[in-house]
This record gives structure tokens, C-alpha cells and sequence, in this order.
């Protein structure tokens, strides 16, 4: 075998194979897990995510490269929504992502088996598989966003010439279709390409502006359609190829600390932290960066650490604990060895360009995700650079990279551990739509009341799944600790119905009777107005 045959196999067929291999087996794991209907429960961003697909679907809103998925899904499906064939094409692209992950990697390093590993990391990251089995746009994103940096790296193998260059601007312009936040990395890295022709064809200015002409043309061939399209779909409202709810980003953007990415109610405790200047919120922007490169992760809809003990083989693979420090502890060493000024330097620009937008938001796991293939190509560098120095019998900077390694590790570890109470919530509600009873979450819901049993909406989703299970003396319980105004829309379902239902059980019927006719007289709708009779009718006119 040539020794050429035998790198591409090294290179690109390996990372591809264990990608595929890893992805098959999360999809048969996952097509029987709770995890398969989050997207049905109510509050989870997926939900809405579909639901945004059906609006394309009948020629509402705006357009964007994950819409567009979602809908041509409904199109080819007769207009039935389809998660499992979403998630299917998502782990095809992780597929894709590992070797052209490696290809980056050789571009910018020019060596194999740094190559070779870097796309294994990317084949074996656990938290990427998570994302990429959840009907979310953040797998998407990533693969677009990849793609981007491989056109930048191609643009530059072949010494920028001006078909490439259109490619390239093309390359550039999709990661914004998806996400506003990809709107970055198209401008900066258009001017890192311009920087390059500038210095490669210094004394040639006609040759610069005819090839950054064709740059402009490649970003153009794809912003002007996008553009035309939305156009269409808003009767003229809306012009721009990405959609930007300005005042909506302006208002969270200026949040210290958001405990979610909701816009704070007026009057409560975040809306009044609001940044009042541009010093204030700077350094509201400050605080938050470190959080981007934190080897904890910040779950939002669903959280890794819980999820990996759930869905086989992500407790065996890569992880953050792992690829995290080593990145940055590469980030560092890179910048103190001039990495900044070489070609390498546009890793930098594609860490700077999403890092900007995440600090504007808020690092969450899954924005941050759009990061991993960069982490994945520098994360052999702090051992590259131990050997180097090894080599050199330089024993400061033999030490240099593990104790960099170790302090990113040490500064950012939880300090009160990775689970959350609604890790547990929202696998219990899975587990409701995949055994179709109430009382099979009652473990999870039960482990989420424990860690915060002040909160109403777990302790009246435990009453429901102890009731189901035949423990009416247990909902009763739970029940009666609830303030029924904090249960807003769902007051007269709660207090009068499930806890009376509790109540009636237990042979309670004087009790039960007054909840029921308490309730009717709130006018229920007719379902529930039916049931409450019922129930009242059975209480043997107590």
C-alpha cells in the first residue's frame, strides 16, 4: 500500500469509521429512550424549534438552513413532522464533521498523526453526540460553521485564487443563515482573507480588490436569495438574510448572570441588573468569557452530565473534563509561541468570532458546541509541546503546559456539582411518553422535589405521578403544600381536581366535594367540567 493510501486511511477513513460506529450505536440506544420524545415536552426549546419548521412549511416567517431542514422533512412526509429523520441526517453530519475536522487539522499543523487524532476527538465527543440525537440547531450550526473554516483553509491551500475565493465567500455566509452568531466569523474571517491578499500581492492592488471582488460575490450569491426569500415570506417586512430580533438581543445581552435565556419580567431582581453603560457592560461581557472555555458545562434544555449515564456509549467517550483544558492550556501556549501571527491565527479568529457572541448571550453548553472542532484540532498541542520541549531539555517548559492544563481544570470544576433538578424532571416526563403512564417518572420526579422541594411545578407533578401509581395519601400531601396562586392556568386543575381526586380515593368525600364544586363554579372548559361531575357525583352527595 502506498504510504499516500495509507495516510488518507489514517487521516480521514478512521475518525469517519469510529464516527459512524459510536452513532450507530447511540441511534439504536436513543430510538428507545426517554430522551427520543423530548421534543414533545412542553418548555423544552425543541418543541419550538419544530414548530418553527411547520411556519416555514406553510410560507410564514423567515428562512434559515435549519428551517429549511425541518421543513423539507415535512415536505417529502406529506406534512407530518418527523424528529427521527432530523436526527438521523444530524449524526450523518457528525459523520462528515471528524475527517474534515482532521483536514483542518493537517492544513493548519502539516502533520498526520496530530491530524489523525484531532478527528477522532471530534468522532468520540460525547456532549457533540448528545446534541446531535436532540431536535436542536446547534449540530447544524456546527457542521456549517466547519464547513466555513475549511473553506477559509482551501481558499488559502490554493493560494486564493478567484474561483476559490467565490467558493470561499459562499463557505463563509452559510453559518449565518443558520444563527445570527455566524454573522461574526463571515466578517472577520473575510478580512483575514483580505489581510493575506494584501501581503501576498503587495505591490499588485488591481489583483487584491478583483479577488476580494469575487470574496464580496461568493457572500452575495448566498445573502441575496436568503434575502429575496425573506422578502416573500413577510410580504415585504422583512428584508435581511438573518433574522435579528434587535430589541429582544439588546435587552438580554445587557443581563448580569441570567438564570435563563428568557427576558427578565419588568420589577423582578435580574431586569433591575441590568448594564446602564458601556464600561458596565464591557465588563458584564468580561465576567462571562471565561465561562465559554469552562471545563463544567452550563446545560440549558438538556445537560450532558446527566444525559451520559443515560444514553450508551456517551459515559465511554471523550468529554468535556477532558478536551476542555487541553484546549485552552493549547489556546494559551499558542498565543505565548506567536501562534497569533502564523497561519494558524485563524483559529484564533473562529474562537474569537463565536466567543464574542456567547459572552453577549450567555456560554451556554450547547452555543458553545460551534467551538469543539477547534478545540478538537489544538488539543494535542500541549503534548506536542511537552515532547518539544523534552526534546530540547527545557525543563520550564516541560512543566509549563501540565500545570497550565491543571489550572484551567482546577478554576473551573462546579462547586456544587453537575446535576440539575430539571435533568431528573425532564427525563421523568420522557419516561411518561415512552411507558405511556404517569407513575413510571415517579423516581426522577421524586429526586427532582428532593433538590428543590420550594418549587410548586415539581411537587404538583409528583402528586400527579404518586396519584396514577396509587398513592393517594402521598398526592395529598404533596398537594397541600402547594400555594394554589402559584399554579396560574393550572389552578383549577391542581388544587380541585388532582388534589380531590387525592382526597376522594382515600374515602375523603366530604372534602373532595367541596374542591369539586369550588372548581365548577371557576366555569372550567367542558372536558374538564365533565370529569369534576363526575368525580362530584361520586362522592355520594357529601
Amino acid at each position: 500500500m502506498k504510504a499516500r493510501t495509507r495516510t488518507k486511511l489514517l487521516i480521514y477513513a478512521l475518525p469517519a469509521l469510529l464516527a459512524l460506529a459510536v452513532r450507530l450505536l447511540l441511534l439504536a440506544d436513543w430510538w428507545s429512550s426517554p430522551v427520543r420524545w423530548y421534543y414533545r415536552i412542553g418548555g423544552l426549546d425543541m418543541q419550538t424549534v419544530l414548530q418553527t419548521g411547520v411556519w416555514l412549511y406553510h410560507g410564514q416567517g423567515t428562512f434559515t438552513l435549519y428551517k429549511g431542514l425541518l421543513a423539507a422533512v415535512l415536505l417529502f412526509n406529506a406534512g407530518t413532522a418527523s424528529p427521527e429523520t432530523v436526527v438521523i441526517v444530524q449524526l450523518l453530519g457528525g459523520v462528515i464533521i471528524a475527517p474534515l475536522t482532521a483536514w483542518c487539522a493537517l492544513r493548519i499543523w502539516g502533520r498526520i498523526y496530530w491530524a489523525a487524532v484531532s478527528g477522532v476527538l471530534a468522532a468520540l465527543y460525547a456532549p457533540l453526540l448528545m446534541y446531535q440525537v436532540l431536535v436542536l440547531k446547534e449540530s447544524f450550526m456546527l457542521f456549517f460553521a466547519l464547513l466555513s473554516l475549511s473553506a477559509v483553509l482551501l481558499v488559502h491551500k490554493k493560494h486564493f485564487t478567484a474561483p476559490l475565493l467565490w467558493w470561499g465567500g459562499i463557505g463563509l455566509a452559510l453559518p449565518a443563515i443558520c444563527r445570527i452568531s455566524g454573522l461574526a466569523f463571515s466578517g472577520l474571517a473575510s478580512l483575514w482573507i483580505v489581510a493575506a491578499l494584501a501581503k501576498k500581492f503587495r505591490y499588485d492592488r488591481k489583483q487584491v480588490w478583483l479577488r476580494t471582488g469575487f470574496l464580496l460575490l461568493g457572500l452575495l450569491t448566498v445573502f441575496l436569495p436568503v434575502s429575496i426569500i425573506n422578502a416573500w415570506l413577510t410580504e415585504g417586512d422583512y428584508f435581511l438574510p438573518v433574522h435579528s430580533p434587535v430589541k429582544y438581543i439588546v435587552r438580554l445581552g445587557g443581563v448580569v448572570n441570567p438564570s435563563t435565556l428568557n427576558v427578565p419580567v419588568a420589577g423582578t431582581p435580574e431586569a433591575k441588573q441590568k448594564s446602564t453603560d458601556t464600561v458596565g457592560f464591557i465588563v458584564n461581557m468580561a465576567r462571562k468569557a471565561p465561562l465559554v472555555f469552562s471545563a463544567s458545562e452550563i446545560p440549558n434544555n438538556v445537560n450532558y452530565y446527566f444525559l451520559k449515564y443515560k444514553l450508551f456509549p456517551l459515559e465511554y467517550l471523550a468529554g468535556p473534563l477532558l478536551l476542555l483544558p487541553l484546549a485552552v492550556a493549547a489556546l494559551v501556549l499558542l498565543s505565548l509561541n506567536g501562534g497569533m501571527v502564523r497561519k494558524e491565527s485563524i483559529l484564533f479568529v473562529f474562537v474569537l468570532s463565536y466567543v464574542l457572541p456567547l459572552c453577549f448571550f450567555y456560554p451556554l453548553a450547547r452555543y458553545r458546541l460551534v467551538l469543539i472542532p477547534v478545540f478538537c484540532m489544538v488539543a494535542p498541542y500541549p503534548v506536542f509541546a511537552i515532547w518539544k520541549a523534552w526534546r530540547a531539555r527545557k525543563r520550564f517548559l516541560l512543566l509549563l503546559p501540565p500545570v497550565i492544563w491543571a489550572l484551567v481544570l482546577y478554576v473551573n470544576l462546579p462547586p456544587d456539582g453537575f446535576l440539575r433538578a430539571t435533568d431528573f424532571f425532564t427525563y421523568g416526563k420522557g419516561m411518561q411518553f415512552t411507558a405511556g403512564s404517569p407513575a413510571t417518572a415517579l423516581p426522577y420526579f421524586y429526586q427532582a422535589y428532593q433538590m428543590t422541594p420550594d418549587k410548586p411545578v415539581y411537587c404538583y407533578y409528583l402528586g400527579i405521578a404518586a396519584l396514577t401509581a396509587g398513592k393517594a395519601g402521598q398526592a395529598e400531601q404533596l398537594f397541600h403544600r402547594i400555594d394554589p396562586a402559584a399554579m396560574g392556568k393550572e389552578t383549577v386543575r391542581y388544587y380541585y381536581y388532582y388534589y380531590g381526586e387525592a382526597l376522594r380515593l382515600q374515602h375523603k368525600f366530604k372534602a373532595a366535594a367541596e374542591l369539586y364544586r369550588q372548581a365548577l363554579a371557576t366555569q372550567p372548559p367542558k372536558p374538564l367540567r365533565q370529569l369534576l361531575e363526575k368525580s362530584l357525583e361520586s362522592c355520594h352527595g357529601k
